[in-house]
This record gives C-alpha cells, structure tokens and sequence, in this order.
C-alpha cells in the first residue's frame, strides 16, 4: 500500500522563530545557559532543565517543539525520554560525549534529528543548530518521492523524513510515481534499483529527458549491491548520488538534505531566471534598450530602437552610437557621459537629442549603466530610453521659432484655477481635461486670428506662435482685443470632455518682443495669475527680472561681505517717557556698513538675508551688540525678536543663557515684531513666559496696529508695552481715523494695565496730542535719531 505523510504543503509558508518553543535539558548550568541565550536572541520561546524529570514535567505542561537533550543526566538516561517521545511531535537534538555509531543509528530510528557531540567544536555546532531548525520547518514545502517495492523500506524512509518534516510520498512501482510527478510538485527522487518488474537506472533512463532535464529533481539511487559499473551506469542516466543498502540513517538523510538544499537554489536560480526575462520583455516591450560592448560598439539593440531610429539591427550592430548622434548635442556632454560610466564606473542620466537615419531629431530620457564583474572591471554598458519628443519639442520647436523669426509674437493661455482642478477631479480626470480641450482650443479663436497649431505645454498650458514680419505701435492693442474675443468664446461655451460637461476660462500672457520672449510670457502668466488678471501684456517681463535678479544678488554679496568683515552693526535710538522726558529706555536697530563707508538701513537688506540664509548670523551679532552695550548704560535696551529667531533653537538657547547672567536681570525688553508668520505658537508662548522669569525681560508688540497685530494675540502673550504702528502716529495730527484708531487701542491698553509707546513721534504737534492722550511712552526723531552711542 502506498503512503503518504500528513505533513500540509504550504509555498507560502513563512519561518518565524517567536512561533517555536525549544526546552533545553542539560545539567551543564553553563551549556544550558549559553543554549538558552543562542537561542532567545533569535527570538525562540526558550525553556530550561536540569534533570530528566524537570524536562517530563514541562513537556507536558507547555507544548514543544524542539529539544536540546543530554543524554547522560543525574536521574537518568535521556535515551528514557527518547523512546517515549519516538511517536510524538517534538524534535530532539541529541548533546552526548558519546561516539557509539550504534547508538546513534538505532537513535536516528527513533527520530533523533541529529547529535551534537562535546568535543572541541561543540560551541561551533552549537552555533549552527537555528540554521538546522529553520531548514527543518521549511522542509514542509518540499516533497520526497521514494520508490521501492519493499513496504518495510518505505515505511522506515517515511518515518524518517516525516520525522524531518518533509512531505514524502511512497510508492511500489514507477507507474504510480509517474501517475503523482504529473499532479504534484516533487523535490527528490529515491529510487530502488531493484524493483519487482523492472530496474530502477533502467526506468530513470528513459525518463531522463522529464525526470533530469524538463523536471530537474535530483535522483538518488539505492541499491543493495554497489561497484564501479551500477554507479557509473546511475550516473549515466542522471542520478546524483548511489547509496547502499543497508545505509546509515545518518548517510542517507545527509544526502537527502544535501540535494533538497541543491534544488531550492536551484529553483531559485530558475525563477530568478524566469523573473529577470519578464522583467527583459517588459522592458523590451516600453522602453528603447541597447548595450555595448567596453568598446562602444553596439552588441544588442531591441525593436523599439529600430522603430525610432529609422535603422535595421543589421544596420546597427557592430556600429558605435555615434550613428545616431545628433550634431546639435554638445562634445562635452559626451565626455561628462564618458568620465561618469567608464571612469567612475557608475550609471549616466541624461537627456539627448538623436538623429534618424532620415536626418530628422528625436529626444530620449536616458540612463546608461555600465555592467561590472565580480572585480570591478566593465563587462558591457546596457542603455534603457524612453521618447520624450513630444515632451521636449513645444518648447524647442518656439524657442527655435522665435530666434528665426522677424517679429515673433508669442501667447500662452492656461486653464484657470488648473492647480484647483487637479485636486478636486484627480490626476486622470484633469489629463483627459487637458487633452480634449488642448484638441478644440483652436476652434475658439476668432476668425481673423490665424496659428499654425497649438503648442501643448503641460499643466493646462497651451502656446500660439506667429511672426509678424514687422511691429508697429497699434499691433499689441488689437491683439489684446482678439484674445479678449478668444477669452470670451472660452468662457461662453460649456465643453463636453466625456465625463462631463465644464465651463473653462483661460488666463492669457503674451507678448511681442525679440529678445527673451518665451522667459517674458511664461513670467507673465505667472504675473497674470498672482494679481489675478485674465490677460497680461508680457513685454520686457523677463528683462525687468533679470535686473530684479542682477540687484538681489549684489544685495547677497553686500550681506556676505558685511558679515564676513564685522560690518553689522547696532544703533539705538531713545525712548522717552512722556511724563518727565526723560530718556528710559534705547531700542537696539541693526544697520549694515556698506563697503564704501555708507550706512544701511535694515530695510533694504533684512528680507534679502532671510532668503540666502544670513538672517541668524545677523540677529547673533545684533543680540552680542546689544548685551555688550549693556555695559555702556543704565537703561534698559530693547531688542527685536522675530518668530523666525525664537523658533531658532541656538538663539533661544543664547538668549537664556545671557538674560540669566545676574547683572543682565530687568536690563532686557524683547520687541515682539508682527511681520512673521508664526509656525510655532506654543514654542513661542513658553520662551516668552520663561524670559520673563529667568530674565526679568519685559515684552512689547511691535508694530501694533498694523501687519498681523491682533488682540487675541495680545491675550496670549501678556505683554507689557504695546508700540503704536508708526503709519497711525505720523498721521494722528491730520487724520481723524488714526486718531480713532489710537484711541481705541489706549482704551483697551489700560483696562488691560499694558503701558504704550508711540513710534514715529517727528514734532511738538503730534507729541502734544500724545500727552493729552496719556501715552506713556514716545520714539522719534523729535527726540532722537538712532546713534551708536547712549546716555548713560
């Protein structure tokens, strides 16, 4: 009768070492603890004993699946619990001085998976046991074949590799292993030679073609009698091994998990064979793919490469890519590309313009990786490339347009609220969008408004191109008039893409200009788009950004040179309390020494120093500046803090430490400045609350009344001053609002108990409204411009 183990089959088994349970019964305290540490490191759930029956009793209260048995302990024999486990679920791995082959075979026989002997290298086996037991668990997905016409062999080679977690299969003749390889998946093939009506090497012969070749399972053949010609003839017919019977349990499962590993790689190998030809033809099929050999010259080029081309393979291969270059690529691009795969032996991207054979361009986005050997030299370089043409050409094709033309105009129309779209309708929806109205955009053009064709330039962009021969001064108002019309046309049709039906309006920029042209009316509807204009006339947009641009610079090289050569400097100017008119206070102003001596109003620098990242080096010397002059008077001295600084963790730690300096305590007023966006609120809120203790520091409000003053803002950070906006004190003489507006912030001021300071006090007039309105502080030129020296 056939038999087959009860082990399940899973190819989707995954090991997990937190799923097994290992007892570990050595009297050796130091054995069995280097045991338990091995083995909970990797995760097992791991369980000591030290006498026989200690191991009985967790065996039956916890289920386990591995054991770790010495077989000489102080209560007894572990061969005891071997025997009574040689029915049962658990594994043992047998720790033994012993060398007694018997002992072992008739251990095998009873399930023993393997022994680990005390010598010299027993902590290196040790080592190697998780390996064992994770190649067992995974036994469970291979499958054993074993034919033989004895029903004792078979039932004790079932046993046996049961007891090793392999799924076996065990049959009589070779009709019925025939019958199961052509249903089941099988691993390993054991083959008796001497069958009852037919010889095992003869059998394995004819099925070589299925069996070695289309099935690749390693065959072991057994026989009760071996020489030189049944191995020869074994081999001949494609066995991997012969082994003699009787044979050593410990023999036959060596080899039986020696060719099960070898066909796992195996399959590995065929798959992995399998994928990276998947992944080839996918390739193949999207993508323009060559390779070269170290020389250059093209050894492999796939259809897609013929198709754009215009070249044969056999026009092709043996040639190097210099068929295909275009003229209008640069020589340097390809030594860069050179130096990158060949020298530094690392992969190349880049786009490039080629030429077919018919003369015409077309562009690829490529990579180009060089293939390396196991010691760095470069076998061959693979190229894969994707066609960009139709992504490239828009603007190539104006670009090249405009600087042959004699009076280019040139209009870009964008599809309004195109960002909005995208994000309510999805990427696809917004696509099919673009593309059908890129495909009737043409139709809402008056009649006397003539293009060659739309320029598709992604993201809801399309462009019209037209040379004028010549401009007058009337050319660019009537062209307003007619994209006006073609505004208009949009606006007043309703579109059906399909999915739905859609009202579109466009955003309009145009221009008539030689020079920069496409620069100017791209800014353009960006400049449309910001103001929140339909249509925008883009002449010399792109002349005016550059200068824009030539200025900033020289704006960040003045900081850098400021910085570098000690040229920040602070000044302070007077505060005045308005009851006695006497000086109470000085605020520290940053300024810059400009290289030819001139000072710098913050102004015209502090914004361009946030953008190039001096912002902190300046507000770090401006904050060294006012503590030393600290030293140099009485008063208090007043310093602006931006919600850019505090959140900047090294100034805050650098104001702490220096506020806490004992003779600095009360010497501080943080100006709180309203021109920052806040990000966070709550950092702000606590260094405000901790400088007030640590320090003494008083807090005002810049700027109240203006930016994004506001008075929840006032709730949150308790301050004690508020300083009037400047905007509202210049004009309180002359008008009547900011006059209303003053005095509903000293109302609410004083039911709050905040003092108040007014800026911008430039005369008698405005400082005696201020006294009538019992403001407590005043700052101006009235009383004093910003020097570098105090009063003490």
């Amino acid at each position: 009768m056939d038999k087959i183990s009860t082990n399940i089959k899973n190819k989707d088994f995954t090991f997990n070492t937190k799923n097994y349970n290992i007892l570990i019964i050595e009297d050796s305290k130091s054995i069995n603890k280097i045991l338990n540490v091995t083995f909970s490191k990797l995760g097992y759930n791991c369980y000591s004993a030290y006498t026989l029956e200690d191991g009985k009793s967790i065996i039956n209260d916890i289920k386990i699946d591995y054991i770790m048995l010495d077989v000489n302990l102080p209560d007894g024999s572990g061969y005891e619990l071997i025997k009574s486990l040689s029915n049962s679920h658990e594994k043992i791995f047998v720790l033994t001085n012993e060398t007694d082959k018997q002992f072992k075979e008739v251990a095998y026989q009873k399930g023993i998976i393997d022994f680990i002997e005390k010598d010299k290298a027993f902590f290196n086996k040790i080592s190697q046991i998780p390996n064992s037991i994770e190649q067992l668990e995974k036994n469970i997905t291979k499958t054993i074949l074993v034919i033989d016409d004895s029903f004792v062999v078979r039932e004790q080679i079932s046993d046996t590799f049961t007891n090793r977690n392999y799924n076996v299969k065990a049959v009589s003749g070779t009709k019925q292993a025939l019958d199961y390889m052509d249903d089941n998946k099988v691993d390993l093939i054991l083959l008796d030679v001497e069958l009852e009506n037919e010889n095992g090497i003869d059998f394995l012969l004819k099925q070589k073609i299925n069996i070695i070749d289309k099935l690749r399972i390693p065959v072991l053949i057994v026989s009760g009698f071996v020489d030189s010609n049944i191995t020869r003839e074994a081999l001949k017919a494609g066995a991997k091994d012969v082994i003699k019977k009787p044979y050593v349990i410990e023999e036959i499962v060596s080899k039986v998990d020696m060719w099960i590993d070898y066909k796992r790689k195996d399959d590995e190998i065929k798959e992995t064979e399998q994928l990276l030809q998947e992944y080839k033809n996918t390739v193949d099929r999207s993508a323009i793919v060559s390779k070269t050999n170290p020389k250059g010259q093209i050894t492999y080029i796939n259809q897609k490469f013929c198709d754009i081309s215009g070249y044969t393979k056999d026009e092709l291969i043996g040639r190097s890519h210099n068929i295909v270059r275009h003229p209008d690529m640069e020589k340097e691009a390809f030594e860069n590309l050179w130096y990158t795969i060949q020298v530094l032996k690392k992969p190349w991207f880049g786009k490039v313009k080629n030429k077919k054979k018919d003369g015409t361009a077309y562009w690829v986005d490529t990579v180009i990786n060089p293939i390396l050997d196991d010691k760095n030299r470069i076998i061959e370089y693979i190229a894969i490339r994707t066609d960009i043409t139709d992504m490239v050409n828009p603007r190539k094709t104006l670009l090249d347009k405009i600087s042959h033309s004699k009076a280019p105009f040139l209009m870009i129309a964008k599809i309004a609220d195109w960002d909005v779209l995208k994000e309510f309708y999805g990427e696809k929806v917004i696509e099919d969008i673009e593309e059908k109205f890129g495909n009737c955009i043409m139709n809402f053009l008056p009649d006397n408004c003539i293009f060659e064709k739309v320029y598709k330039l992604d993201n809801g962009e399309f462009a019209f191109f037209k040379d004028f021969e010549k401009y007058d001064d009337k050319l660019a108002p009537k062209i307003e008039e007619r994209l006006k019309e073609f505004q208009s046309n949009i606006k007043k049709d309703i579109i059906d893409f399909g999915i739905g039906k859609f009202n579109i309006n466009v955003i309009v920029s145009f221009g008539l200009e030689k020079d920069d042209l496409f620069e100017s009316v791209e800014l353009g509807l960006q400049k449309a788009i910001a103001d929140k204009k339909s249509i925008l006339f883009a002449n010399g947009i792109s002349k005016r950004a550059k200068t824009k641009a030539k200025n900033n610079l020289k704006t960040i090289n003045m900081i850098k040179t400021a910085v570098e050569t000690n040229n920040i400097i602070s000044y302070f100017q007077p505060i005045i309390d308005n009851k006695t008119q006497e000086v109470t206070k000085y605020e520290s102003l940053v300024r810059l020494v400009n290289e030819d001596g001139s000072i710098i109003s913050p102004y015209f620098f502090i914004d361009m120093s946030k953008k190039c990242a001096y912002y902190s080096q300046i507000t770090n010397i401006v904050i060294d500046n006012t503590f030393n002059a600290l030293r140099y008077t009485d008063k208090q001295i007043s310093l602006n803090l931006s919600a850019l600084d505090i959140e900047n963790v090294e100034i805050r730690n650098k104001l702490i430490n220096l506020i806490s300096i004992p003779e600095n305590y009360g010497r501080l007023m943080f100006e709180l400045l309203e021109d920052e966006v806040i990000h966070d609120f709550r950092q702000i809120k606590d260094f405000i609350d901790f400088a007030k203790v640590v320090g003494g520091v008083t807090i005002a409000i810049d700027d109240f009344g203006a930016g994004y003053s506001n008075f929840e803002r006032i709730l949150d950070f308790k301050p004690d001053i508020l300083k009037i906006d400047g905007s509202l004190i210049k004009n309180i003489a002359t008008d009547k609002f900011s006059l209303d507006v003053v005095e509903t912030i000293i109302a609410f001021a004083k039911k709050q108990n905040i003092k108040i300071t007014a800026e911008f006090v430039e005369c008698k007039e405005i400082f005696d409204i201020l006294q009538k309105l019992e403001i407590d502080f005043s700052q101006g030129y009235y009383f004093g411009k910003p020097q570098k020296k105090m009063e003490r």
